[in-house]
């Protein structure tokens, strides 16, 4: 931009009305609380900002995105927002106990209701069959801390402000423990839920579903180990691309990726591209389940590979090779609703089938 200024052949020129802005999520502690937003707010030095992203060529705003030149700008609030460190650490000072006792009403209550009627929803999704096997196992050394079904009174000072009802087990154990899933199933939910804090939610089939709330740093966790943790394409927060492309956002993290699967983007998707829904998230995808289907919502329909019809395997490897994706790959033969159980010679020659067409996709080139 100092080139542009300084020739005489071309112009530098502003224009007012383009802004950047900071939102909170205000339904969130502690940014539920006004207070701290006006605390924010005034701990923020805008004309550093300004400096670091824009070469000092902008203007700090203290007020709302209203040009002067609008009629709605209003010149009392010029400088409503300006950086105040000393009014920041005052407005957080300020905050009263009763407004941390309805805080904490709002949390235990509103929250805690919004949180369970979003587990009933994952819980509607369900897949129809048993994805467990045998026993659920507790994490171990973990002693149960709190049990389910525990009435609970709130008493601050003596006073009650609060009752409700335990709808888990709370089990103790160290901070940063590793967490093992109870049973075998698929993560459905694995990111912020209100009162459970870090939370992952894990599908075992027909409607059983387990918890794992207040949990830390799942990527880190999962980089330390030298692992990849991936979400499949199952309900939940990553039912189809768009709420994959959020929830990598969201989580921006090297270790948290997509398990993208050709027939599940269909099954749990109407109506859907599963190709354009793979050109989309394929950046984020560090595995795949290769299953083939014939596209219909919610028909159980998972045959050979190359014998469903609605997916097309070359075009799947043109658009993985595009964007660098070289596996790992997994092969899925789910069957068919209805035909019964296989035998084990059917389903070796499903495999062969399967693998005898990737072939002539290219897969093997």
């Amino acid at each position: 931009m100092e080139e542009v200024e300084e020739s005489d052949a071309r112009k530098l020129d502003s224009v007012a009305g383009p802004c950047m802005y900071l939102t909170c999520n205000a339904s969130r502690p502690p940014v539920d609380n006004p207070l701290v937003r006006r605390a924010v707010a005034h701990a923020i030095k805008r004309e550093d900002i300004v400096a670091a992203a824009f070469y000092n060529r902008g203007g700090a705003l203290a007020h709302l995105p209203i040009a002067e030149g609008s009629e709605f700008y209003n010149p009392e609030f010029a400088d409503a927002w300006a950086y105040d460190p000393e009014k920041a650490q005052a407005l957080l000072a300020g905050t009263s106990a009763d407004d941390l006792v309805a805080r904490y009403l709002r949390i235990n209550g509103d929250l805690r209701q919004a949180n369970a009627e979003y587990l009933l929803t994952l819980a509607e999704q369900t897949e129809p069959r048993m994805l467990w096997q045998g026993p659920f196992r507790q994490l171990r050394t973990s002693p149960v801390d709190s049990g389910f079904a525990d009435h609970r009174t709130y008493l601050p000072d003596g006073q009650e402000i609060d009752q409700q009802v335990h709808l888990g087990f709370d089990l103790a154990a160290t901070a940063n423990v590793p967490i093992l899933a109870s049973n075998h199933g698929v993560v459905v939910h694995a990111e912020f839920l209100g009162i459970y804090g870090n939370c992952v939610v894990i599908d075992h089939g027909m409607g059983l579903q387990s918890l794992y709330g207040q949990l830390r740093h799942i990527g880190d966790h999962a980089a330390k180990l030298g692992l990849t943790y991936c979400f499949e394409t199952h309900p939940g927060i990553c039912q189809n691309h768009g709420g994959m492309i959020d929830t990598m956002h969201e989580l921006e993290h090297p270790s948290l990726r997509i398990n993208f699967d050709t027939a599940n983007i269909l099954y749990y998707n109407q109506p859907i591209n599963g190709e354009i829904a793979l050109a989309k998230v394929c950046p984020w995808v560090s595995h795949m389940h290769l299953k083939d289907s014939h596209g219909e919502f919610h028909d159980w329909y998972f045959p050979a590979l190359g014998h469903g019809g609605a997916v097309d395997f070359v075009r799947v490897l043109e658009l993985t090779e595009v964007c660098g994706f070289e596996g790992p790959y997994s092969l899925e033969i789910e069957g068919i609703e209805g035909e019964g159980e296989l035998t084990l010679e059917t389903t070796h020659q499903r495999i062969v089938d399967s693998v005898e067409h990737l072939k002539t996709c290219g897969y093997f080139d």
